[in-house]
């Protein structure tokens, strides 16, 4: 059992009950209203995000069976296709940025001047609802590499549009939310504090957002675990059996690494020694693939490593080529023996299916989760830990996998009741 036996009290405490008065005010906001508005997400490409949406429209539906939920897009054709049976409305927000306004907004950011030209139609979004709920996860925090700099000046598009919809008299919640640090900087710190104390309330979905919002005196907040874990579960595919299942992104490794062919290089050797020690074929399974993007791309970072791999090598490893969204990975990750996520709502997709998985942490959301799930964080690394590490914590979860998924059933157990009583 290892270090593994450390489980603490700190997410056994949260309880059903727990839960489910966190959500009381929720419930009766939303049976008051007749339509909510749902903002913050950039697109459903990224699977996190569509698997967002759907547990947020699951839960919305059982507080008010005849609420009108507006979805409001950035590419609201392709994001309708991904969600059409889900029968919401899904409307366009965001024009096509002038050139002009490019130039205007990239002054602004030089001189630090917390404000830009929107490309969001802000009074098409607050028309939108009753009650405004921002989706976005962890949009509300700065790069991880400013968090140390005192230079770094913040501005949020949603902080931006959060101050204009309050002043408009809307009402705003924040949704399944992982936010923060926002560094040392008193002003980036109280740019950030200045607007959370405003809105409506804030549903925190691990504890490490709820003790650093604690830590900055505020007190609208309450716990709540990620939309995505009320996401519909469908029939597992069981090709994957015995397989490890790894989620890398660029996304991840730029935050720590230079993302250049000596790093893709090493991942891969990486992966070959993993494969080696655990005897099992290894999945590569992307979670983000934007339509017309290179950048912040896993199928396209995925592939790329692929072909470092030996073509002897390459026997013992399947690039996934997801057809179907979130729900389809799901059916992929639920198979395997355990999954290692650099991509949070990948690792939720596994967990949720009750699979053992390693979260790989390029910010504090993925730390806090894994307490959140497993009542310590033995089972997160960061990614500058990975070449030294990640060979000897994927043993160290194989051989305890069945007491994981005994603590992942117990944890499921308690949100999955959550759904049954609202």
């Amino acid at each position: 059992m290892g270090r593994y036996s450390r489980m603490n009290i700190y997410t056994e405490n949260i309880t059903h009950e727990l839960l489910l008065n966190s959500l009381f005010g929720f419930v009766e906001k939303i049976k008051s209203v007749d339509s909510v508005a749902l903002f913050g997400i950039s697109g459903l490409y990224n699977f996190g995000c569509e698997a967002i949406l759907r547990g947020t429209v699951r839960i919305l539906r059982k507080c008010n069976p005849t609420v009108r939920i507006t979805y409001c897009s950035r590419c609201a054709d392709a994001d309708a296709a991904v969600i059409s049976d889900l029968q919401i409305n899904v409307i366009q927000i965001k024009h096509r940025p002038r050139l002009y306004e490019r130039a205007i907004n990239y002054g602004l950011s030089l001189l630090g001047i917390p404000i830009r030209i929107p490309f969001d139609d802000y009074n098409l979004i607050a028309s939108s609802g009753d009650l405004l709920i921002s989706i976005g996860g962890d949009i509300y925090t700065i790069p991880q590499r400013a968090q140390s700099s005192m230079k770094y000046k913040a501005h949020s598009p949603l902080v931006q549009f959060g101050e204009w919809a309050l002043k408009q008299g809307k009402e705003i919640v924040i949704w399944g939310a992982s936010i923060g640090p926002f560094g040392q900087k008193p002003r980036n710190i109280g740019y950030f504090r200045n607007h959370l104390e405003k809105v409506g309330w804030i549903y925190c979905r691990e504890p490490f957002t709820l003790t650093y919002l604690s830590s900055l005196g505020l007190g609208n907040m309450s716990m709540f675990p990620d939309p995505a874990f009320f996401v519909d579960t469908n029939k597992i595919e069981w090709v994957y059996h015995g397989c490890v299942a790894v989620n890398l992104s660029d996304y991840s490794f730029s935050e720590f690494y230079s993302v250049s062919d000596e790093l893709i290089r090493s991942i891969a050797d990486l992966l070959v020694k993993l494969q080696h020690t655990t005897r099992r074929k290894i999945v590569l399974v992307p979670h983000v693939i934007p339509t017309n993007a290179s950048s912040d791309n896993d199928l396209q970072f995925l592939s790329r490593i692929f072909a470092f791999i030996s073509e002897k090598e390459r026997q013992e490893f399947v690039l996934y080529h997801p057809q179907g969204g979130f729900r389809d990975v799901k059916r992929v990750l639920g198979s395997c023996d355990l999954v290692i996520a650099s991509r949070m709502h990948c690792a939720i997709n596994a967990v949720s299916e009750g699979v053992p998985t390693i979260f790989l942490s390029y910010s504090s959301k993925a730390k806090g989760m894994a307490v959140l799930l497993y009542g310590n964080d033995d089972w997160s690394m960061s990614m500058d830990q990975i070449f030294e590490s990640l060979v000897s914590r994927a043993e160290a979860m194989l051989s305890c996998s069945e007491d994981i998924r005994q603590t992942i059933h117990r944890k499921m157990a308690v949100f999955n009741r959550l759904i049954d009583q609202l």
